[in-house]
């Protein structure tokens, strides 16, 4: 009877076991971390620091303009089911977006960390997971055409894809 948010309450169930106090640095970070990859993506690089005036905007409206914060950001299960998986769907996609913008990422890593990365990310909430499937389908296809494609963009992808038909075809979600 589950809806299918398996990454989101795996999370859940184990820091409920594990403790508030914690979820609390955990959170922490995951929400600097967030903050961080919005800002590497809006930048399309990662140098870290060149600009702290966008650094600190980001944090900023990160802070004041996520809808329902409390919900959001603080509540354990809201922050594991929204936050956490918005972390990791934006570094799922920071190669995408660092590799469009010219700045490949090279890592022989990458080939290996995209596809559980691709499942988790396109395991995490029913709407996020359409984005977080069809971009990389996309890029790959567009970096395909233009001989530009490398081999951790589609394992990425099919990852994506292997994670939202878990989510979405989860009996608990008919």
């Amino acid at each position: 009877l589950h809806g299918g948010r398996m990454f989101s309450y795996f999370l859940l169930d184990v820091l409920l076991i594990i403790g508030k106090p914690l979820f609390d640095i955990i959170n922490t970070l995951v929400f600097a971390g967030l903050v961080v990859l919005i800002y590497f993506h809006a930048r399309r690089s990662l140098e870290f620091g060149r600009e702290p005036a966008i650094l600190g905007i980001t944090a900023a409206l990160a802070w004041l303009c996520f809808p329902h914060f409390g919900e959001v950001v603080v509540w354990m299960d809201g922050a594991i089911t929204y936050l956490w998986t918005g972390f990791t769907a934006a570094l799922f996609l920071l190669p995408y977006n660092l590799h469009l913008a010219g700045r490949p990422v090279r890592s022989r890593w990458l080939t290996l960390l995209m596809l559980p990365l691709g499942i988790c990310a396109g395991w995490s909430v029913e709407n996020l997971a359409v984005t977080v499937t069809l971009l990389p389908f996309a890029i790959s296809i567009y970096s395909w055409r233009r001989r530009q494609m490398r081999l951790w963009m589609p394992i990425g992808a099919v990852g994506a894809l292997a994670g939202a038909i878990g989510l979405i075809a989860a009996p608990g979600n008919f």
